[in-house]
């Protein structure tokens, strides 16, 4: 779509890479954290000096809110919350949705006009969203947040059809998918950017001491490789989840996730790497549209599959621990995760009806469970199941 191709992005992306690798090299020493890399990613394709200056806009904030306060499609409002932010919003539910993220970066010189004609365009057609406008210029200063994908395919028609937008647009970082000046993701309960940040700061800490490999082949080969061994076959969950990154962010999201924390992040994350995993190879938007609908479908489906399917499987691991005791249920648990189910108990039909379910399936399951009372990394999850049944079989505890 016209202004940037993927070819410049990808090349983009490795200059990115190129540019703290040379920054590591020239300071003995220093490692990028996921705080540093976030700065360059917001602060992309702005000289110094803008970055310098800031460009505070809250002086807009009222007069765009009251632009706007008539009108029965869109409130605007301030969060304390978000206080770096002002808020575009319609339907309160859209916050409860996995939602596509457009972002769009302008000059300074055209803030107010961008925001006028895109929540203009937005209002005007009833969009659903939950957006946000940073109060000072950044790469991911117009952030649009829409649960509907048709609708986010006619925002992102809208916006490349006006030349002003384009004439003073500004590039967003490149480890999204771009589709001419728009950016886009995908989330739910995470920030995309922080996501990014955080894969790229355990990139380079991978490459501390072998600078000389940093390229976006490699790059690309890691992140694969990290999807693979954290996400899909989840053999490197447990370390992943007791990650600072994976902690902080489940204190900072505990008031939105009031059942399972670890569970439900780790999905999400899941989600966010198989996206960062397709953005940094691919910048098709029929694809891009295509992975949305079918993350938000399988989440969807998933979520009243595991109900049975999770019921099912605690229940055969119960039957297993009464009619067995702690050892072979252990035993039966860490075998199912390596494909043998012949240590679990056939009363009911137990080990026939869970023979289907998949380990990461199963992995899940356990997590589920085990996270509600903490989990023992050192120890597998066969034994933290057991450990947690036999300290509170005494107290009538359901699960």
């Amino acid at each position: 779509m016209g202004l940037f191709n993927k070819d410049t992005r990808f090349k983009e992306i490795e200059k990115f890479l190129f540019y703290i690798k040379d920054t590591m090299k020239n300071s003995p020493g220093f490692m990028p954290d996921k705080d540093y890399i976030y700065n360059l990613l917001a602060s992309y394709d702005f000289c110094d000096d803008e970055c310098r200056r800031g460009y505070d806009y809250s002086n807009l904030f009222e007069k765009w809110k009251n632009d706007f306060k008539d009108n029965p499609n869109i409130n605007v409002y301030f969060s304390d919350r978000q206080p770096g932010f002002l808020q575009f919003r319609k339907d309160d539910l859209i916050h409860d949705l996995q939602s596509i993220k457009l972002y769009l970066s302008i000059k300074p010189e055209a803030i107010d006009y961008a925001i006028s004609r895109v929540f203009g365009y937005m209002a005007s057609n009833g969009m659903v969203n939950y957006s946000k406008v940073s109060q000072y210029a950044r790469a991911d200063g117009i952030v649009l947040r829409l649960a509907n994908s048709q609708d986010a395919l006619n925002v992102i028609n809208f916006i490349n059809s006006d030349e002003t937008l384009i004439k003073y647009s500004k590039r967003t970082n490149p480890f999204m998918m771009r589709f001419g000046i728009v950016g886009a993701g995908y989330d739910n309960m995470l920030s995309y950017n922080s996501f990014i940040a955080n894969a790229v700061s355990l990139y380079f800490a991978n490459k501390s001491q072998s600078l000389k490999q940093v390229n976006l082949n490699d790059f690309i080969n890691y992140i694969d490789s990290l999807k693979y061994y954290v996400f899909d076959t989840q053999m490197l969950r447990s370390d992943f989840e007791n990650s600072q990154y994976f902690k902080k962010n489940k204190s900072r999201l505990s008031s939105y996730i009031q059942n399972y924390p670890s569970y439900d992040l780790f999905e999400n994350m899941k989600e966010e790497m198989d996206l960062l995993a397709n953005s940094i190879k691919s910048n098709d938007l029929n694809l891009f549209i295509q992975g949305y609908v079918e993350s938000k479908n399988n989440s969807l489906n998933k979520k009243n599959k595991n109900i049975d399917n999770y019921d099912l499987f605690i229940n055969a691991c119960l039957a297993t621990y009464n009619k067995y005791g702690p050892q072979q249920t252990s035993v039966a648990i860490n075998s199912a995760l390596s494909g043998n189910f012949n240590y679990f108990t056939n009363d009911a039909g137990y080990r026939n009806s869970i023979s289907s379910l998949k380990p990461n399936e199963m992995s899940e399951y356990l997590y589920r469970l085990i996270d509600q009372y903490g989990i023992n990394p050192d120890i597998s999850l066969g034994d933290n199941f057991v450990n947690i049944i036999s300290q509170s079989i005494d107290k009538n505890k359901s699960y």
